[in-house]
């Protein structure tokens, strides 16, 4: 008979069968664990060493450290001085004995009294040294042949391995970073697909208040506004046609709170799970939307303050020499009724003249006799004033801090402001209600100082006047310092009470703020900068 040992081919046999099967779903156990075992078992070695090369190779991190039949932690090591530094580059490096002596400072090596070594270099698909397995024994190396067919038949599949886990990584890491960069995003990113939203980041949540639920439960177009929805809409189709649309632009929206927000868009076209949609990036314009409204109304507010002083002024220069001249004939005619004639058109003129003084308040032109004024003081005098003017089915109170700031001011026409506004209060309350007015100190900084148009930072006094009257619709508000312009019937009314104690307050150098929605009253907030220390 004729005997031939096949043990080497059947070892080799029994590797490719294990490739084969390793690493597949629900086997519960990683590659490299169960490689690691493998070849403790196969190649009867001590410590198996798998690892992934960093730090442009000068160090590893372990993948799968199997010593005397237990797992390790994975650790990092640098690869100087170790029989590891002279595998990375080459494809096979054995040493069959004595590898303490031959790497002294070794100390792995050391504690494991380790007496042979064999090592392989895991290579990319492009050429570069990515990782290295090595195989450590007490014993010398029985069959180094065997030793290296073996490391060579796993290091292929090995290497694709750790590449498709470092790519996993690489991309899991990706989506993470993308994921965070979405979610916590400082502007609305919505995905619309079919007329629905199918994706809103929580920013979306946060700007229009409704969950993500309620927003994946209804068509997109019932977010937006009735006057703009026709237009979203048609920009919407247009894009998926694939006509030209623009791709930025504003409209409002209906938050859960019933209220209304301008969005800033930014919209593009994308494939999401295999279907065209488009990838919206929305941005909270609100408050520049009131800023640009308020900056118009301000640049109108001025344009009309300059005509109406300049009117104004030549109309009280008129005014006066008609005066004279009224009271000169008055004081030298002797008929009666001349007399009683003239003293009519001095009344007339009279009436005449306080219209042009409110006139010229308006257009900050009238001449003004500034000193060092207490706020508290004079509205404790001008208390008794007002409840007689108020009547008594308003009820007045007054709220005063303890301190409040001096100011540099006309007190005739400061009265005469707050005199206005209080008045305007009482004829939004026909059948009475409450009229609070409160006095405090109130520092403006830099950011509240943005959202106002005439605001600046500083120290100042805040006269504040609510009442529980019908409020004012939004189109009230947006004329409601104009001259002439006012909701009361003909005849009740000159329309310049609001426009003369906005036109004082700027002359002081400060600014009105209301706040009023209809059906639930109004407050102003007269702010005048405090007097110099």
């Amino acid at each position: 008979g004729l005997e031939l040992d096949i043990t080497e081919r059947k070892q080799i046999d029994q590797t490719h069968a294990f490739l084969l099967n390793c690493g597949l779903p629900n086997t519960g156990e990683s590659f490299f664990k169960s490689l690691a075992r493998y070849l403790a078992e196969t190649l009867q070695m001590d410590y198996i060493c798998i690892d992934r090369l960093a730090g442009d190779a000068l160090c590893a991190e372990t993948l799968a450290i199997y010593n005397a039949g237990q797992f390790e932690n994975n650790v990092t090591y640098t690869l100087k001085d170790t029989p590891c530094g002279d595998v990375v580059g080459k494809t096979i490096c054995v040493f069959p004995n004595k590898v303490r002596e031959r790497f002294p400072r070794d100390a792995a090596l050391q504690d494991l009294k380790a007496e042979s070594y064999a090592g392989t270099t895991l290579w990319s698909s492009d050429g570069k040294p990515i990782g290295l397995i090595a195989v450590i024994g007490r014993s010398p190396l029985a069959n180094p042949k065997l030793t290296e067919s073996i490391l060579s038949l796993v290091a292929i599949r090995a290497a694709g391995e750790l590449e498709r886990t470092h790519t996993e990584l690489a991309l899991k890491k990706s989506e993470e970073q993308y994921r965070l960069l979405v979610e916590n995003a400082g502007e609305a990113i919505l995905v619309v697909q079919d007329g629905r939203l199918v994706y809103a980041n929580p920013k979306s949540e946060e700007m229009i208040g409704y969950t993500t639920s309620q927003l994946f439960d209804r068509p997109f177009q019932d977010f937006i506004h009735p006057d703009d929805r026709a237009l979203v809409m048609e920009r919407y189709l247009q894009r998926q046609r694939g006509s030209p649309a623009p791709s930025r632009y504003a409209f409002r929206l209906l938050t859960s709170a019933g209220g209304v927000m301008w969005g800033q868009l930014n919209v593009v076209l994308i494939q999401w799970r295999g279907k065209p949609a488009t990838l919206n990036f929305m941005s909270d314009t609100t408050q520049q939307k009131k800023m640009e409204d308020r900056l118009r109304e301000t640049h109108k507010m001025e344009g009309i303050g300059h005509l109406a002083g300049g009117i104004a002024h030549e109309f009280n220069n008129i005014l006066a020499a008609m005066m004279m001249e009224i009271n000169f004939l008055e004081n030298t005619s002797t008929d009666k009724q001349t007399v009683l004639a003239l003293k009519d058109m001095m009344a007339l003129a009279t009436r005449a003249a306080d219209l042009v003084r409110q006139l010229l308040a308006f257009g900050r032109k009238s001449i003004m006799r500034l000193q060092t004024l207490d706020l508290t003081t004079l509205l404790r005098k001008q208390s008794v004033l007002l409840q007689h003017v108020l009547g008594e089915k308003i009820k007045c109170t007054l709220l005063l801090a303890g301190e409040s700031p001096q100011i540099y001011a006309d007190p005739d026409m400061i009265q005469q402001a707050i005199l206005n506004l209080c008045i305007n209060a009482k004829d939004a309350m026909p059948k009475g209600g409450q009229l609070s007015i409160k006095l405090c100190e109130v520092v403006i900084d830099d950011l509240y100082a943005k959202g106002y148009m005439d605001a600046y930072p500083g120290q100042f006094a805040c006269v504040s006047i609510a009442d529980t009257g019908h409020g004012m619709e939004e189109s009230t508000l947006k004329r409601l310092f104009e001259p002439f312009f006012t909701t009361k019937d003909v005849g009740k009314g000159t329309g310049l009470g609001l426009s003369t104690a906005y036109g004082i307050v700027k002359q002081h150098k400060g600014w009105i703020e209301v706040e009023s929605q209809f059906g639930h009253g109004s407050t102003f907030r007269v702010l005048l900068p405090a007097a110099p220390s």
